[in-house]
């Protein structure tokens, strides 16, 4: 007689493996990180540039550099609900059409409502 589910091991006997090794007998020694190809950046010292506001040595982007939001664009009434009713199918499709439907059109609204205003 087969069984169709799996089994769970006894969490407190130990599971071992045949040949395998313990870690004092193993082959080689793990090399330093040095060694697998890692290389530190320079410094800020060595290369006479100062550290970027970041942190990550990339100059900041033209996006954070300007705080003003995006003018919204003027639309239509009807335009504007038929971009909310486009979206809140997208948004649905993206929840595998699993949420609520009403949920989905408001999320539809915020999104859009912060793209356009109605004329």
């Amino acid at each position: 007689m087969s069984t169709n589910f799996k089994t769970v091991p006894n969490p407190g006997k130990k599971r071992t493996t045949k040949g395998a090794r313990k870690p004092a007998e193993s082959a080689a020694p793990a090399a330093p990180p040095s060694a697998c190809g890692a290389v530190k950046p320079p410094s800020a010292a060595a290369t006479g540039k100062p550290p970027s506001a970041t942190g990550t040595g990339k100059p900041p982007s033209a996006a954070a550099k300007t705080a003003e939001p995006r003018p919204r664009r003027p639309v239509a009434a009807d335009e504007r609900r038929r971009m909310i009713a486009e979206t809140a199918y997208f948004i649905a499709e993206r929840e595998h059409f699993r949420a609520d439907p009403a949920w989905c059109w408001l999320q539809a609204e915020r999104e859009i409502d912060g793209k356009v205003v109605v004329k």
